[in-house]
C-alpha cells in the first residue's frame, strides 16, 4: 500500500489540477494514507503508523477537509490510547472533536468522535494510581452524549462513507472498552456481550477483541473460571488474524492474572497459552 502511495499517488499530487479536483485528490490520498497507517498500527509497527497518520492529516488539511482531518485525529487518539499515553490521547481526541464541530459533522461522526474522547479520558483513569472520580463522571457524561448523538442519526443525514462501519455494535464495543478502562466491570461486561451479539461471525477481529474484553471484565468481577474460558475461546480467534493487537490483548489479560499466578487453573491457562498462541504475525 505504501509502495502504491509513493509510486502512483504521489505523482498525481505533484501534477496540475483545478482547486476542486485538487481538494478531492487530497481527501482521497488522505483516506488511503490513513488506511496504510491503520494497517501498520494493527501489525504493531507503531512508528510507521504514526508517520502515515501524520501524512494523512497533512493531506486532509491541504485539501481543506476538516471532516477527514477529524477522522485521522480520532484514529491517532485511538493509537495513543492503546499505547497508554493519556495526555496525547486526550489532546488528539479533543482536536478531533473540534475539527468535527468545525466541519458540522453529522450525528454518527459526532458520536464516534465523542466516544473516542471518552476512551482517552478512561485511559487516564486506567493508568492512575488512584481512582479519579471527576474523570469517571466525565467518561459517563461523554458516553451518554455519544449514545444520544448516535440515537438521533437518520438515513437522511449527510455523512461520509467511512462512518458506515461505525454501527451500533461498534459504538457499544467502544463504550464497553471505556468502562473496562474506567474500572467498571459490570457495565464493561454488559457492553461486550451486546457487541458480540451485534458483530456475529462476520467481524472476526471485532469478535476476538470483545471476547477478550469480556474475559477481562469477568476477571475484574472475580470470576476466574469464566474469564479463563473466554480467553481460551479468543486464542484460536487471534491465531486466525494477522493482528498484533489481537495477540497483545491475550497477553495483557495474562499479565492481569499475575496476582493469581500460583493457582493451578492459572498455571494450566499459561501452559495452554504458551503452546497455542502464535506470537508473530505475518
Amino acid at each position: 500500500m505504501i509502495d502504491y502511495l509513493n509510486n502512483q499517488v504521489r505523482p498525481l499530487l505533484d501534477g496540475r489540477y483545478t482547486s476542486g479536483i485538487g481538494a478531492e485528490l487530497m481527501t482521497a490520498a488522505a483516506g488511503l494514507t490513513r488506511l496504510a497507517g491503520w494497517e501498520a498500527f494493527d501489525l504493531g509497527h507503531q512508528g510507521l503508523a504514526q508517520v502515515q497518520f501524520g501524512q494523512a492529516l497533512r493531506l486532509a488539511k491541504a485539501g481543506g477537509d476538516q471532516l477527514t482531518a477529524a477522522w485521522v485525529l480520532a484514529t491517532m487518539a485511538q493509537q495513543a490510547c492503546d499505547l497508554r499515553s493519556p495526555q496525547a490521547a486526550l489532546r488528539l481526541a479533543s482536536a478531533a472533536r473540534s475539527a468535527g464541530e468545525a466541519a458540522k459533522a453529522g450525528p454518527r461522526v459526532s458520536a464516534m468522535l465523542t466516544v473516542r474522547e471518552a476512551r482517552a479520558t478512561a485511559v487516564g483513569i486506567m493508568v492512575a494510581d488512584t481512582l479519579d472520580s471527576h474523570a469517571l463522571k466525565r467518561v459517563e457524561s461523554l458516553i451518554g452524549e455519544a449514545e444520544r448523538l448516535f440515537a438521533s442519526a437518520t438515513s437522511r443525514d449527510d455523512e461520509p462513507l467511512w462512518i458506515n462501519t461505525f454501527g451500533h455494535a461498534e459504538l457499544t464495543a467502544e463504550v464497553g472498552h471505556c468502562w473496562h478502562m474506567a474500572r467498571v466491570p459490570d457495565r464493561a461486561a454488559e457492553c461486550a456481550e451486546t457487541a458480540l451479539r451485534g458483530f456475529g461471525t462476520r467481524f472476526v477481529r471485532s469478535a476476538q477483541f470483545n471476547t477478550m474484553h469480556l474475559a477481562q471484565a469477568a476477571l475484574l468481577r472475580g470470576d476466574l473460571d469464566h474469564s479463563l474460558a473466554l480467553a481460551r475461546e479468543a486464542v484460536p480467534m487471534a491465531n486466525a488474524l494477522t493482528s498484533a493487537r489481537a495477540i497483545h490483548l491475550v497477553q495483557s489479560f495474562d499479565h492481569e492474572l499475575e496476582p493469581r499466578a500460583s493457582e493451578p487453573k492459572v498455571r494450566e491457562w499459561r501452559d495452554y497459552m504458551r503452546a497455542e498462541l502464535r506470537t508473530r504475525v505475518a
